[in-house]
C-alpha cells in the first residue's frame, strides 16, 4: 500500500513540474516588457537577474532565488537547486540519513529519490527561502498565504513583489513572480523563470492563478491549491 501511494505521488509530481517553465508565456497582452516600460506602471519592483531556468522542475527555486536576491541575500539559483535535491523532501523536512543510505534499494528510497527532482511544493519553497534568510542572519521570513483573491494580491503588492503558483496549462503548475501592477489598466507585470518580464491582464492572471482546470487543485496534503502567495510575513 505504501509503495503504491509513493509511486502515485511520484507520477503526480512528474506531471506537475516536469516541463520547461519558460515555454508557458502565451502572448497575454502583447509581448515582453523591458524595465523602462515596466516602470511606467503605478507599482513596480525591479528584480535581479538570476539566470534562465535550465530544467523542467526548478521554477520554484528560480523564483525563490529572485525573491531572496531582491531582499538582499547573496544566494544563487544553482545553490538552491543543489540543496533541494540533496536535503529536502516534499514535506519540507530534511531526508533522514537512513533513507539516504537506502535511496536506491527500496521502494521508499526510490520514490524519495524521484521526489527530489519533482519541483517544489509551497511548504518546501517557504522552508528553503527561510533557511537562506537564517543563513544570512536576516530577520526576514517568508510566509505562505492560502486561498488569496485578486484583492489580496494587490494588497501584498503594496508591500513588495510576491511569488505565486499558477496553472499555465493543464495539468502543469508553475511558480512565477508578480512584481508590478497598473491600477489604471489592471495589468500585472510578471517575472518569468526565463529572466524576462511580461504583461498579464487581470482576467488572464485570475484564470491561471485562481481557476485551475485540472485535477491537481485538490491533491491532498501537498498544498497544491489555487490562490497561493509566498511573500514576507
Amino acid at each position: 500500500m505504501l509503495k503504491s501511494l509513493l509511486l502515485l505521488s511520484t507520477i503526480a509530481f512528474s506531471l506537475i513540474e516536469n516541463v520547461h517553465a519558460y515555454d508557458f508565456y502565451d502572448g497575454l497582452t502583447g509581448g515582453s516588457s523591458d524595465s523602462k516600460q515596466a516602470k511606467s506602471s503605478a507599482m513596480y519592483y525591479a528584480l535581479p537577474k538570476v539566470g534562465r531556468q535550465n530544467d523542467g522542475w526548478s521554477c520554484g527555486l528560480n523564483s525563490g532565488t529572485k525573491f531572496l536576491r531582491y531582499h538582499g541575500m547573496s544566494t544563487n539559483y544553482s545553490e538552491l537547486k543543489a540543496i533541494r535535491k540533496r536535503e529536502m523532501t516534499a514535506s519540507g523536512s530534511r531526508i533522514p540519513a537512513f533513507l539516504q543510505v537506502l535511496d536506491n534499494v527500496n521502494p521508499v528510497g526510490i520514490a524519495l529519490n524521484h521526489i527530489h527532482k519533482l519541483g517544489t511544493p509551497p511548504r518546501v519553497l517557504r522552508s528553503m527561502i527561510n533557511v537562506q534568510f537564517m543563513r544570512f542572519k536576516s530577520k526576514k521570513r517568508a510566509q505562505i498565504y492560502w486561498d488569496q483573491s485578486m484583492t489580496d494580491l494587490r494588497a501584498h503588492l503594496d508591500k513588495g513583489p510576491v511569488i505565486i503558483l499558477i496553472e499555465p496549462r493543464e495539468p502543469y503548475l508553475h511558480w512565477i513572480m508578480v512584481n508590478g501592477y497598473n491600477s489604471s489598466t489592471n495589468i500585472f507585470t510578471i517575472s518569468e523563470t526565463s529572466d524576462k518580464e511580461y504583461k498579464y491582464s487581470e482576467s488572464t492572471l485570475k484564470k491561471k492563478w485562481l481557476k485551475w482546470d485540472g485535477m491537481l487543485d485538490w491533491l491532498p496534503g501537498i498544498g497544491l491549491e489555487e490562490g497561493v502567495i509566498i511573500t514576507l510575513r
